[in-house]
C-alpha cells in the first residue's frame, strides 16, 4: 500500500535523495508544499471572504449586527 491522495499513488514520489548539506529535497516533500500552501490560501480567502460577503447578506435579509443580541435576563 501507499501515501494515495486523489487517486494519485504519491509513495513514487517519495525519493530519498540528499543535497549536499543534508537536507531532503525530494518531490514528495515539494508535493506536500505545495498542497500546504494551496490549503492556507484557500482558507485565508475563504475569511476573507466572509467579511467581505458578510454586510451583503446582512442587507439582503434586513439585519445588523446590533439587532440579534443574546439576552441573559
Amino acid at each position: 500500500m501507499g501515501l494515495r491522495i486523489f487517486g494519485l499513488n504519491l509513495s513514487a514520489l517519495h525519493d530519498n535523495k540528499t543535497s549536499s548539506r543534508g537536507e531532503a529535497e525530494s518531490l514528495y516533500a515539494r508535493v506536500r508544499l505545495g498542497a500546504a500552501l494551496l490549503l492556507m490560501t484557500i482558507g485565508g480567502a475563504a475569511m476573507y471572504g466572509v467579511v467581505v460577503a458578510l454586510p451583503a447578506l446582512q442587507a439582503e435579509f434586513g439585519v445588523s449586527r446590533r439587532t440579534r443580541r443574546c439576552r441573559t435576563r
